[in-house]
Formats: C-alpha cells, sequence, structure tokens
C-alpha cells in the first residue's frame, strides 16, 4: 500500500491527485468562507450604530 494509505494511488495516480486536490480546495474553501463570513458580521454589526445613530 502506498504512503498516502490509499489504494488508487497505484492504480490511479491521477485520480488520486485529483481527490487530493479536491480536498485540499474544500479545506481552503471553508476556512477562506469562514473568515469571511467573520469579517462581514463584524462590518455590519459595527456598521448598525452608525445607521441608527440619529
Amino acid at each position: 500500500m502506498p504512503a498516502d494509505g490509499h489504494p488508487t494511488t497505484i492504480l490511479y495516480p491521477a485520480a488520486a491527485r485529483r481527490i487530493r486536490s479536491g480536498r485540499l480546495w474544500s479545506v481552503v474553501h471553508t476556512w477562506s468562507s469562514l473568515v469571511a463570513t467573520a469579517f462581514l458580521l463584524v462590518l455590519c454589526l459595527t456598521g448598525l450604530p452608525l445607521i441608527f445613530a440619529h
């Protein structure tokens, strides 16, 4: 069995690379979405007093 533990690495190296790439993209997408959501939430919450100040 290969070092990464997936038997498909030997049989289908391109498929294994695609799976690994997809998982990496999923992790990057998840974390970048969480960071952007947190930033926009803080921006919206801190902007509300400015809108309703007068």
